[in-house]
């Protein structure tokens, strides 16, 4: 597949497993400068007109926003990158995806008057998508001390996969029976016969449904407890993006 790189992003052409489609993706950080800032949007209209009509998926820090709605506080006006920034994305049919769960991706960790939020990371794709049983979704994760918060894409209908895989969890390491649980069940009978590679697999899969049920029976849904951990960290990221930092705020943040 085809791939590129420059100072200010680093494209590939990915085909993935499961999808007839091949996609042209590109991770971006945006220049300072006003004038680099046009440059960069030249950059990657030249880019686009390379690869034809393939499906395009960009996403990063832009270092720039569209409108004053992506802005809070601060200078309000918008500057020349800004309205190059709408016209690339009007003529080339791009579409923004807006975030679930808030609008700014960074601040100035200032809180009151003081606080400067805007919009600068985000996902952008090419219209045709959102008409081609491609379900997209962008959500800000939680504060992890720098002044951008990251962005997240979720792709469902591209290589999706129809059953979850098994997975193990290191937290079943720290539980006391855990390695003597292993043994026993390895140990067991199964009343099965065949090649020790037949035998191996019947083992390994007698183990896996075992672990399933030990770990609902000591741990409870693991799974539940992180996403109520999580939910609450999204709750304070909020308050983070949209009200600003504090002392009390950033030490909540900073101990997850």
């Amino acid at each position: 597949m085809d791939a590129e790189a420059s100072r200010n992003y680093l494209s590939v052409v990915i085909q993935p497993v499961g999808d007839k489609e091949i996609y042209l993706v590109m991770n971006v950080y945006g220049p300072q400068r006003m004038d680099d800032k046009v440059k960069f949007i030249d950059s990657l209209v030249d880019l686009r007109s390379r690869f034809g009509d393939i499906p395009w998926i960009l996403g990063g820090d832009f270092n720039m926003i569209k409108s004053l709605l992506e802005k809070k506080g601060g200078t309000r006006t918008l500057n020349k990158d800004s309205l190059a920034f709408q016209t690339f994305m009007d003529s080339m049919k791009l579409v923004d995806i807006v975030s679930s769960n808030g609008l700014f991706t960074w601040n100035n960790k200032r809180g009151g008057e003081s606080l400067v939020a805007s919009k600068l990371d985000r996902f952008i794709i090419s219209e045709d998508l959102m008409l081609n049983n491609k379900e997209m979704a962008t959500s800000i994760l939680p504060f992890r001390g720098s002044d951008h918060w990251p962005v997240q894409l979720e792709v469902r209908g591209i290589g999706t996969p129809k059953n979850i895989p098994f997975r193990f969890e290191n937290i079943w390491l720290t539980h006391p029976d855990f390695n003597n649980n292993i043994s026993v069940w390895w140990s067991e009978d199964l009343h099965i016969q065949g090649t020790s590679m037949f035998l191996l697999h019947k083992i390994l899969k007698h183990i896996k449904c075992k672990l399933k049920d030990w770990n609902k029976n000591e741990f409870g849904n693991i799974f539940e407890g992180k996403k109520a951990i999580e939910n609450k960290l999204q709750e304070l990221n909020q308050t983070l993006i949209t009200v600003g930092f504090n002392k009390v705020r950033n030490e909540k943040a900073t101990k997850f």
